[in-house]
């Protein structure tokens, strides 16, 4: 197994998906790799597979501090029978689960915007081409007859105006 120097996402998304990981969480340090004295020495169980080579899969192993702090006050977390063997771990999963229902939801609210986009572009065309079409259908050219004063006397006259 190898972790690419330059790209830290694979690092970081494995340390909670890779059993192999949990011994470099500091709960399960404090809790089963070390005792009351600080002393080093988990009682390690590993299984093997069905095939001869082994499998060197760590299923677990009795607490060896129970006075660390984090057990303390949360041994039902730390229950073998519930599979649990380090909060921290657990707590970074349900973090990056969360994170990625964020980045989900942020991509659909994405296309959301992109769709809103279009939408308003497509109101835009329609409204530019109704007002253009009552433009050019009105007549800027109006012709009005009306009773016009020359040398003081009444006439009919023809008014034409055009409007700019």
């Amino acid at each position: 197994f190898h972790l690419d120097n330059d790209n830290s996402q694979h690092f970081y998304e494995d340390i909670g998906k890779y059993e192999q990981y949990i011994f470099g969480w500091a709960d399960w340090y404090d809790i089963y790799a070390i005792d009351e004295d600080s002393n080093f020495g988990p009682d390690w169980l590993f299984e093997t597979g069905d095939n001869s080579e082994p499998d060197w899969r760590w299923v677990g192993n009795a607490v060896t501090n129970p006075e660390s702090e984090y057990y303390l006050g949360n041994e039902s977390l730390y229950n073998q029978n519930q599979g649990i063997y380090s909060g921290f771990r657990a707590e970074y999963i349900a973090m990056r689960q969360d994170a990625e229902d964020y980045f989900n939801t942020a991509n659909m609210l994405g296309f959301g915007i992109v769709f809103n986009h279009i939408l308003a572009s497509l109101d835009a065309l329609r409204v530019t081409r109704k007002y253009n079409l009552e433009y050019i259908s009105q007549n800027n050219l109006r012709i009005k007859f009306t009773p016009v004063f020359i040398n003081n006397e009444l006439s009919a006259g023809v008014m034409i105006s055009k409007d700019f």
